[in-house]
C-alpha cells in the first residue's frame, strides 16, 4: 500500500507456517515499511488463524484480510499497528483458456513445485489510514497491490519488484526471479507482468521471454524483457 503523495509505504504479510514435526507452527503478521525498511513480525497462536475456502479472506486474531478489505490491531512491548484501508477497482489477471493457470501458467499444475505464487489484484485505489506507534498513515487516493505464496517452502534465492506507480495511474509492473529445483537440478526461472492502459502483457520462462539486467548505478538497474508475444519490449 501506498500513500497519494508517496510519503508511505506498507507491505503488510499475513501467514501461516507449518512445519513437518509439528513443533513450531504459528500464525504470522508481518509489516514492513518501505520508507524505513523497518520489519516488525508479529506472532500468533496457530489456532487464531482462519480462511475462507471460497474467497480470498484470512482472519488473524483481530486482524482481517481480504481482496477488499484490512483491519490492523497488533501490539507487542515496543509497538502498537492499527487501522483499516478499503481497496476499489481492483484489476484481476484473467484465466487463459479453460484453466486459470494464474501468473504462472502451466508450472501451476507441476505437482512438486516448492512455492505457488498468485496474483489476487494488480492494482487498486485505497482509502483509510494505519497508525502505527503514534504516527497516523493516510491512504487516501493511494494504490495498492496484493498477491499470495503457498508452499513447502519459498526459494533458496530470489528477487522480487513491483510498483504501481507510474505518469499513468493505470499501470502496474511486477517481476519474480528465483531458483527453481527441477528433477534433482534446479534453474533459474522468472514471471511478470507489466499493465497499462486496460492491457495486461505477461512475461514469463514459460512464454519464452528474454531477461537482461544491466547495472546503471549504485541506485538504479536497468530491466530489459523481450518475449516474442508482447510486440514491445519493456
Amino acid at each position: 500500500m501506498v500513500s497519494a503523495d508517496g510519503s508511505s509505504i506498507l507491505s503488510v504479510i499475513p501467514g501461516i507456517s507449518l512445519s513437518s514435526d509439528g513443533k513450531d507452527q504459528h500464525a504470522f503478521i508481518q509489516i514492513i515499511d518501505g520508507k524505513t525498511a523497518q520489519t516488525i513480525y508479529y506472532s500468533f497462536p496457530i489456532d487464531q488463524f482462519y480462511f475462507s475456502s471460497e474467497e480470498f479472506a484470512v482472519k488473524i486474531g483481530q486482524n482481517y484480510f481480504s481482496e477488499k478489505k484490512i483491519i490492523l490491531n497488533v501490539e507487542d512491548d515496543s509497538t502498537h499497528v492499527f487501522g483499516q484501508v478499503e481497496m476499489r477497482n481492483n484489476i484481476k489477471l484473467p484465466g487463459k483458456k479453460i484453466l486459470n493457470s494464474g501468473i504462472m501458467g502451466w508450472y501451476r499444475f507441476v505437482p512438486f513445485m516448492e512455492c505457488y505464487h498468485g496474483v489476487v489484484s494488480l492494482n487498486h485505489d485505497l482509502s483509510g489510514s494505519i497508525t502505527k506507534n503514534g504516527k497516523k498513515e493516510n491512504f487516501d487516493n493511494g494504490l495498492g497491490y496484493i498477491e499470495k505464496d503457498w508452499g513447502s517452502s519459498m526459494p533458496s534465492e530470489w528477487i522480487w519488484m513491483q510498483t504501481n506507480h507510474f505518469d499513468s495511474k493505470n499501470s502496474s509492473f511486477m517481476l519474480s526471479v528465483a531458483n527453481i529445483p527441477w528433477i534433482g537440478k534446479s534453474f533459474t526461472g522468472f514471471l511478470g507482468f507489466f499493465y497499462h492502459n486496460g492491457e495486461i502483457h505477461r512475461f514469463a520462462t514459460y512464454t519464452k521471454a528474454k531477461l537482461e539486467f544491466e547495472n546503471s548505478g549504485e541506485n538504479e538497474i536497468r530491466i530489459r524483457i523481450k518475449d516474442k508475444n508482447i510486440p514491445i519490449t519493456l
